[in-house]
């Protein structure tokens, strides 16, 4: 049996926050790890990851993540919102967050930002007091950010940055067409910045669903290659880029035997690269 640490799962309860990206959605207004109970066998833990709340209610959303845990998955790391273009105030949001002992990451979507906010010196700033605080940042940008993200990680080299969602590229597009070799181009950049990781996640909701895995596969192969094993990370990025008819497991599986790894090489990325990045004591 594939065992691994789903690095990237969302949770919400929209009786209790406000997610102003969820209306008119198909989306349940509840979802939970009890949602996938009967389809994680193989889970030893999940990583909730910020469901894009209003920003006020982060640490209650942060505390609510921490005990989530019946039948399904245990949350064993908790990555928190946090607005780092607060700069050195931001010192204040991570002692709030720290009294929680489940947040080991943070984040602030970047996905819909311009140029100019990566290149803000309170960006950087605060950016720079994450990694200070022994925190990591998982950054979801869009392919064509990836330069930008770039520059902004070089000017807060100490914190661990995790590329959500192989920085989203568009599986759409033909393998080796203009667009997929400047997204592999940028990310080979970012590939060769230190403390720099990357989460194999996020492909199930961006091609034709019946056609997802075979168009994501040489982007993920290139995305191996580019930060090598012990540099990546495995997720799930449940329910948002969860298939009808498809079990939790499904992508996970595809990672296991896809992609030639060997054993050494599927531990560390289905488990001990999750547990070092997110700092998850595996039993």
């Amino acid at each position: 049996m594939v065992t691994y640490l789903d690095t990237h799962l969302h949770c919400w309860d929209r009786r209790l926050f406000s997610y102003d990206w969820l209306h008119g959605t198909p989306f349940p207004e509840r979802f939970t790890p009890d949602d996938v109970a009967d389809q994680s066998a193989g889970v030893l833990g999940a990583v909730f990851v910020e469901a894009d709340r209003r920003p006020e209610e982060a640490p209650a959303e942060a505390a609510w993540a921490a005990q989530l845990h019946a039948g399904g998955p245990a949350i064993a790391a908790v990555v928190a919102f946090l607005p780092i273009e607060k700069g050195t105030e931001v010192a204040a949001d991570l002692d709030v967050l720290g009294a929680n002992d489940k947040v080991t990451g943070v984040r602030r979507l970047l996905q819909d930002e311009p140029a100019a906010f990566f290149d803000d010196p309170s960006v950087a700033a605060g950016l720079a007091a994450v990694g200070a605080a022994g925190l990591a940042f998982d950054a979801c940008v869009r392919a064509h950010q990836l330069p930008a993200l770039v520059r902004l990680r070089r000017r807060a080299p100490a914190v661990t940055v995790v590329l959500d969602h192989l920085g989203k590229p568009d599986i759409d597009e033909a393998w080796g067409s203009t667009t997929a070799r400047q997204w592999l181009d940028d990310l080979s950049a970012l590939a060769g910045e230190p403390n720099t990781v990357i989460k194999l996640s996020g492909q199930g909701s961006a091609a034709d669903p019946a056609r997802t895995f075979d168009r994501a596969q040489p982007f993920v192969a290139a995305a191996l290659e580019a930060f090598g094993p012990e540099r990546c990370l495995v997720g799930s990025d449940w329910p948002v880029s969860r298939r009808d008819g498809e079990p939790y497991e499904a992508w996970f599986d595809h990672v296991a035997t896809s992609y030639g790894l060997s054993e050494t090489e599927l531990a560390l990325v289905l488990r001990d690269n999750a547990a070092t990045t997110y700092g998850i004591e595996l039993g």
